[in-house]
């Protein structure tokens, strides 16, 4: 029998670094594409005999709608630098340099206090344009694209993320 207490819908907050991110405007998609190989034998032709994992690819696209300097420093993987009378965003490095990875946690508004539900990106960079648009009709949004990374200290089979309860190492 259907349990219709299991239905799900709502927002969920964007935290980055320990850092909630704000109101998100157009919500927030998590995609994972798994990449698999098919290998075929010869006495089968082009049927398949086995699939083979090549790795999975994490995306998650966050469009955050508090337009703040530490938002937009996230987003193009920039530096803040602190002035007396305020901040400014300093932007522009020689190429070749790796990308800041950052922790994400998504966690569903609906759920309160409980992390049953809660996906949480061990590393992640930011992948992607970022578009302002200053114009009368629109609100500025930013889009902000991460890909997870695998991380080492993870075990096989955990090195992107997981998804529930987040007190169980």
């Amino acid at each position: 029998m259907a349990d219709l207490t299991k239905l799900d819908i709502g927002r969920c907050t964007v935290t980055c670094d320990s850092v909630d991110l704000g109101e998100t405007d157009g919500g927030v998609k998590v995609s994972i594409k798994k990449n698999v190989e098919g290998q075929t034998v010869d006495r089968f032709g082009k049927t398949p005999v086995l699939f083979i994992n090549n790795g999975d690819i994490l995306t998650i696209e966050a469009n955050i709608a508090e337009f703040t300097i530490a938002n937009l420093a996230i987003a193009l993987g920039a530096t803040i630098q602190d002035g007396t009378i305020g901040d400014k965003l300093v932007l522009g490095s020689q190429a070749g340099g790796a990308l800041a990875s950052h922790a994400l946690t998504l966690h569903p508004v609906s759920m309160g206090a409980a992390t049953d539900k809660d996906w949480v990106i061990y590393k992640a960079v930011v992948v992607g344009d970022i578009d302002v648009e200053y114009t009368q009709d629109k609100k500025k949004v930013l889009k902000i694209t991460f890909q997870a990374i695998p991380d080492d200290t993870k075990t096989d089979g955990n090195k992107l993320c997981h998804f529930g309860v987040t007190t169980i190492s």
